[in-house]
């Protein structure tokens, strides 16, 4: 983004602002997001929690196919695409009516559900994993169960102000 401003003196001011996003140590920039693989395996409330406490963040919410592929592209990064992980959506308040939390946001306009899921398998299934060895598919699962999560917070931008002077070539004008 560039800023200008003239002076008296035909002396032109511009600033150019730089911004740089960074994530906190241990979590991983991708695209508009920071991310972080928690090590333990949690109940999901115990990982939401979790997620709350670090960075006030919360658990993953895979919007996108943009986002997803480069969550799966992260999690293989770091050697975990065998394992199950959290994810921040559940049904809990209405079946079959998946929610964004905490705020219970519903913009499902992408999922990758796994073949035949949701299905609320024995009618406790109300929270969203991810499955790496299942080539990455969402599953409903039992929130009670303890798998590894995937926090997500937005990145803290650093603004840099770039500041600088020019002048107008004078122009001579000559008589003939």
């Amino acid at each position: 983004m560039t800023n200008k401003s003239k002076t008296s003196s035909g002396v032109e001011n511009k600033a150019y602002f730089i911004s740089q996003a960074s994530c906190p140590h241990g979590w991983t920039l991708e695209g508009t997001s920071c991310y972080h693989i928690g090590r333990e395996e949690l109940t999901w409330t115990d990982a939401q929690r979790m997620c709350e406490h670090h960075k006030n963040s919360y658990l993953a919410r895979v919007e996108t196919e943009v986002e997803d592929k480069a969550i799966q592209e992260m999690i293989r990064a770091q050697g975990h695409h065998s394992h199950k992980f959290w994810l921040g959506a559940t049904d809990w308040t209405v079946e079959g009516e998946w929610q964004w939390e905490p705020e219970g946001s519903a913009s499902f306009t992408y999922s990758n559900w796994a073949h035949h899921q949701p299905n609320d398998h024995g009618g406790n299934d109300n929270c969203m994993s991810m499955e790496g060895e299942s080539m990455f598919h969402w599953y409903d699962d039992n929130c009670s169960n303890k798998k590894k999560y995937i926090c997500e917070t937005a990145p803290s931008v650093d603004m840099t102000t770039v500041e600088y002077l020019t002048t107008k070539s004078p122009s001579f004008q000559t008589d003939v």
